[in-house]
């Protein structure tokens, strides 16, 4: 399982916080977010350095962004920041990455914050790994350069008893003693108090026995400490075979232990970097390139199979019939490198799996010695397989796309920020799209509808969001209508660099709605003139518009009821007996409804009337309903004096 991406936010709005945290879980990015909104809780944060990345807002109202960005840098030179904030100059932008930034992101435009958070990481890791080489190549370079500088060979020679009679400077100055002091068997001082009595006693028999004389042994330096010294030595002889003096060298190796232990820590830390690589990794020895290491990731690759110590023939059978064995032994007889991209191959198969077929890039580097010779391969890669897969659903989608534009009879576009075309997919009014290449929309199809156009381009640029409109084009003297969206075109850096639409021929459409507009405006004008008592009530209830006799039958003026709602009308017992009339009123639709209805004039008396309702519809909007009274009657107690008034089925 990929292990969570550990994130810090600082944003002293909490609100923001809560958007960053749903764009990332949108997007489906593991990860682990720590939000902090005060610079306290962001010190405390930041001195506990468990995060991967950090994510602030530079243009925070109770804290200033460039101190935040030096904080991190400060504490952790080596974690990517991005700048998360609203609306931000182009001036701003380029200090702030001056700065240390690695990136910024607008919080209108989150979209980006996912990739660049991934684009961070992911540089972060490749600077990571190119200091940890460059550090280990520096530490070799170092290492190796002292060792050559800082080798003393001490020449020494000794009578025939042992005694030394010529100690060369070099070794009298890494002990810091003179020629008399070390002939009086001063260098036994200077051996390490565990080596003295041996090494002397070791000498001794070498003098008596003229044998040669070999040994490691510590002596104190004059830098107070003991360095390791390798000595050699054979007895000189006369032309008779007789030893006439031994003769000698003491070579200071501790230098040289020191570069053997440092490179042996070098080439340590190399394997680790290796193991701890994201990418497949693998060192192949030899013609038949013996697996020498692999890291975690080329052991996932390969099925965690037992490879290591193995040919890569017998560990990898599927992969010689493959042909990648060929491969490898091309690199290593040209002694040239191979690159491969999005390379097909069958890997896993471990533990009796089947294998699945996947797409890698991978590079074979041959590993050379001092004279040029190759010994090993250097095999490094990655599993490509889901950018792989994610190109080819984008290709599909794209085709997709096409195939729906096409079938849908909708036109796009694309313009620069200066609002020339640089792109346009099936234009409408009979133009063609290359004669709109590099032109604006007023130089294509005129001053009106062309304006309609560069507004919409503009609005959608300057403001940095969607801006949508109907746009009427007068073609032929035939009046045409398309539903136009303009959205804003970035850059990789989320820079605004142009405009890119669609549109959508909707004369149809808008020439039914003008058509109902007519239709309903008439109706109104119907009702108001009207010599027989009507009102038109909306969906709501709200009288809308109502004839001049059924205002005067109730006492109202017509600007004093227009727009109250009719509940002010009724008494509660017709409220209620209306709330159970409406199901039965809906299920005899379009048929005119009767009912005879209490009725409060303006006075505060009631009358009976007696009301025909009908529905009437105006293409999308929602119905409203036409009233008409057959008659009006005074208020009637008869038999009920107390209560509500008997109703009239």
């Amino acid at each position: 399982m990929e292990s969570p991406v550990r994130i810090l936010h600082f944003d002293d709005n909490p609100f923001d916080g809560q958007l960053v945290s749903r764009e990332i879980t949108r997007r489906g990015m593991p990860a682990q977010l720590s939000c902090v909104s005060s610079m306290a809780d962001f010190k405390n944060a930041l001195a506990k350095k468990d995060f991967d990345i950090v994510l602030t807002d530079c243009g925070m109202s109770s804290v200033d962004g460039g101190k935040v960005l030096s904080m991190v840098r400060t504490a952790c030179p080596d974690i990517p920041l991005i700048m998360v904030t609203g609306e931000v100059g182009e001036e701003r932008a380029i200090e702030t990455l001056k700065q240390g930034a690695t990136d910024y992101v607008l919080k209108s435009n989150l979209q980006r914050l996912v990739p660049a958070i991934e684009r961070a990481l992911q540089e972060g890791e490749q600077s990571r790994k190119k200091v940890e080489v460059e550090e280990q190549l520096r530490k070799s370079e170092r290492l190796y350069r002292a060792v050559g500088e800082t080798i003393n060979y001490g020449i020494w020679v000794c009578n025939t008893d042992g005694k030394n009679t010529y100690a060369s400077p070099s070794f009298l100055n890494l002990v810091g003693m003179t020629q008399e002091e070390c002939s009086e068997f001063g260098w036994g001082r200077v051996l390490h108090p565990d080596e003295s009595s041996s090494t002397i006693d070791a000498w001794k028999e070498i003098v008596r026995s003229g044998s040669q004389w070999e040994r490691v042994h510590r002596f104190m330096g004059v830098d107070g400490k003991y360095h390791h010294v390798l000595a050699r030595g054979i007895p000189v002889r006369d032309e008779k075979g007789n030893i006439i003096c031994w003769a000698g060298i003491n070579l200071d190796i501790e230098d040289l232990k020191d570069a053997e232990s440092r490179l042996r820590s070098s080439e340590q830390m190399l394997k680790e970097i290796i193991r701890s690589s994201p990418s497949f990794v693998c060192l192949l020895r030899g013609p038949n390139h013996v697996f020498e290491l692999a890291n975690e990731e080329y052991l996932k690759l390969v099925g965690r199979r037992d490879i290591i110590g193995k040919p890569n023939r017998e560990a990898l059978p599927d992969g010689e019939r493959q042909g990648f064995v060929t491969l490898l032994d091309q690199v290593y007889k040209s002694g040239h490198p191979f690159v491969g991209r999005e390379m097909k191959a069958k890997v896993g198969g471990g533990d009796g799996q089947p294998p699945t077929e996947n797409y890698i890039d991978m590079v074979i580097l041959p590993m050379k010695e001092m004279d040029g010779s190759v010994s090993g391969l250097y095999v490094h890669g990655n599993d490509v397989t889901e950018q792989v897969h994610a190109r080819q659903i984008i290709e599909q989608n794209e085709a997709r796309l096409n195939m729906v534009m096409e079938y849908a009879d909708v036109a796009a576009w694309q313009c620069d920020s200066q609002f020339r075309y640089t792109w346009v997919y099936r234009p409408r009014l009979r133009i063609r799209a290359e004669d709109c290449i590099g032109k604006t929309a007023v130089e294509v199809v005129g001053e009106d509808s062309g304006g309609q156009v560069f507004s919409l381009q503009k609005e959608a640029i300057s403001k940095g969001a969607s801006a949508r409109r109907v746009i009427r084009y007068m073609f032929n003297g035939v009046e045409r209508f398309l539903d136009s969206r303009a959205d804003p075109l970035r850059d990789s850096h989320g820079t605004i660099i142009g405009a890119m639409g669609v549109s959508l021929e909707v004369t149809e459409r808008m020439q039914t709605e003008q058509r109902l507009k007519k239709s309903e405006e008439y109706m109104r004008a119907m009702v108001k003139k009207s010599n027989d008592p009507m009102v038109l009530i909306d969906e709501t209830g709200i009288i809308e518009c109502i004839s001049e006799i059924a205002a005067q039958q109730l006492g109202y003026e017509l600007e004093d009821i227009v727009g109250i709602h009719v509940e002010k009308l009724l008494d509660w017992g017709t409220k209620l007996d209306l709330m159970f009339r409406y199901q039965d009123f809906l299920r005899h639709l379009p048929e005119p409804s009767k009912s005879s209805l209490r009725i409060k004039r303006k006075n505060g008396t009631w009358c009976w009337m007696n009301l025909s309702a009908s529905v009437m519809n105006f293409g999308q909007k929602p119905h409203k309903y036409l009233l008409k009274s057959d008659s009006i009657e005074p208020e009637r107690f008869i038999g009920n004096p107390q209560g509500s008034p008997p109703r009239i089925p």
